[in-house]
């Protein structure tokens, strides 16, 4: 004999009442989160930061590439160093580039300054090529030809980037393209040895050639609050600016670049 059990289910009223509450929820809830979507150049911008920090830091503190000297002690060490099997950086011997002169004579003096010239000219692309060596590159060589009188001196020259920036989009080719898409211009530099505190510019566009095309010129102190990089803002920056000295330090001078850095999340809502 069964048992009439005390249990009693659900009404339909109240499931009525249920799915009702159920469906107005939703309705609030769907546009919202419809509007938020990944915030890509945020996520690219971050994921290229860390690259870059990544391949300074295992430069920098690389004894075979960047040995320490008693005048060097970073990325001002430009000369001749061996990786993978090739050579990169300064090397001068006059000696065997021109033993065929006699020293003194107007050809062994051109001779001399040709060889001085190449000599310099392979300093300045060491830290470019090595590091476009450590990275995932469309490219098989780097393109090493920035303007090495891009330096920064102080927080306060920041401004002067504006202008650089637009500069650089608009003369140069990138360095390399990574597997990523991102376009990386590197400075073709020797980090100058007596002035071990000047910031080199390294510049990403993180979205390739593709539109917007526009930099995160709002550069101001580092004491800037990073508030002050709204939406419309975001929505308008994919080319940033990351800033290395010799000894390896870095630092980001754009307000949205400071900001993303900060910020955790990588959501946005869109418009």
């Amino acid at each position: 004999m069964y048992k009439k059990s005390d249990k009693r289910g659900f009404t339909m009223a109240e499931m009525l009442v249920c799915l009702t509450i159920i469906s107005v929820i939703a309705t609030i809830l769907v546009p919202t989160l419809g509007r938020i979507k990944p915030h890509k150049e945020k996520t690219m911008f971050k994921k290229t930061y860390q690259i870059a920090e990544r391949v300074i830091y295992e430069l920098v503190n690389d004894p075979e590439l960047y040995p320490t000297t008693d005048i060097n002690a970073g990325f001002d060490n430009v000369k001749e160093v061996e990786y993978n099997g090739e050579k990169y950086g300064a090397k001068l011997d006059l000696a065997a580039s021109c033993g065929q002169y006699e020293e003194g004579t107007p050809a062994y003096n051109t001779c001399a300054n040709n060889a001085q010239a190449t000599s310099d000219s392979k300093g300045r692309e060491k830290f470019c090529q090595l590091f476009g060596l450590k990275v995932n590159t469309l490219e098989n060589v780097a393109r090493c030809d920035m303007d090495p009188d891009f330096v920064i001196k102080d927080f306060k020259q920041y401004r002067d980037l504006v202008g650089m920036t637009n500069l650089v989009y608009d003369k140069y080719k990138p360095t390399f393209t990574t597997t990523d898409g991102v376009e990386w211009y590197l400075p073709c530099t020797n980090f100058e040895p007596d002035q071990k505190k000047l910031y080199h510019p390294i510049f990403v566009d993180v979205n390739g050639p593709k539109p917007p095309n526009h930099s995160d010129d709002y550069i101001n102190e580092p004491s800037t609050p990073v508030d002050k990089c709204t939406d419309d803002m975001q929505a308008q920056i994919d080319r940033f600016v990351i800033l290395v000295r010799a000894d390896g330090k870095m630092e980001v001078p754009g307000v949205c670049a400071r900001a993303y850095l900060q910020d955790m999340s990588l959501m946005h809502k869109a418009k």
